[in-house]
């Protein structure tokens, strides 16, 4: 016959953290999978800028030609962090459903779905 055994507090309080984990975790997911998609954007020069955000957190960053890997995250309800292969983070501002991005040197990009 077995007897019943009350948890631990430490027992109970690892179980809690893993619950509230898996109510969390689905909802970054949401997040993922509302910012992923293609956007474009155009220099001051008038080049056109495209930036493609996958919903497993890596994408493209294409300009002249060129085309960069860069992995990325939802940092808060208004900011993504986009960061580049050698390690460099560009960080943007969610704005109407665009992403506007200062790079150093003060160039502006604010990103659009087409």
């Amino acid at each position: 016959m077995m007897t019943y055994r009350p948890m631990s507090t430490c027992s109970q309080t690892v179980l809690v953290l893993l619950l509230a984990a898996l109510l969390v975790l689905p909802a970054c997911g949401d997040d993922r999978r509302a910012l992923a998609g293609s956007y474009t954007a155009r220099s001051e020069a008038g080049a056109t800028v495209n930036l493609v955000l996958k919903h497993d957190g890596k994408g493209a960053w294409t300009h002249g030609g060129i085309t960069a890997s860069i992995t990325w995250e939802r940092r808060s309800e208004n900011a993504i962090w986009l960061r580049t292969k050698d390690g460099g983070v560009l960080r943007g501002q969610l704005n109407n459903g665009g992403i506007v991005l200062e790079l150093p040197g003060g160039d502006v990009f604010t990103f659009t779905k087409p």
